[in-house]
């Protein structure tokens, strides 16, 4: 679970450790064209105090799983 809390820039772009914290992100997949079912893949992702879900979401899309898609309505 990630949280999302305001920050200013200029606190988000300070030098900070490496974070240390991590969360396990469990993500659904499903393609109508080659699935039968949903499938649930896990990715452990770190995070810091102004890691948003999307930020997340976007780790495990860039670093580890590139057919992750976010669609947004």
């Amino acid at each position: 679970m990630a949280a999302i809390f305001p920050v200013s820039s200029q606190e988000k772009h300070e030098k900070t450790k490496p974070s240390t914290k991590s969360i396990t992100l469990r993500i659904s997949k499903f393609n109508p064209g080659k699935d039968h079912a949903t499938t649930f893949l896990e990715f452990p992702v770190s995070y810091e105090k102004w890691t948003t879900v999307l930020d997340a979401i976007l780790e495990v899309k860039n670093y580890h799983d590139h057919s992750i898609v976010v669609h947004a309505a």
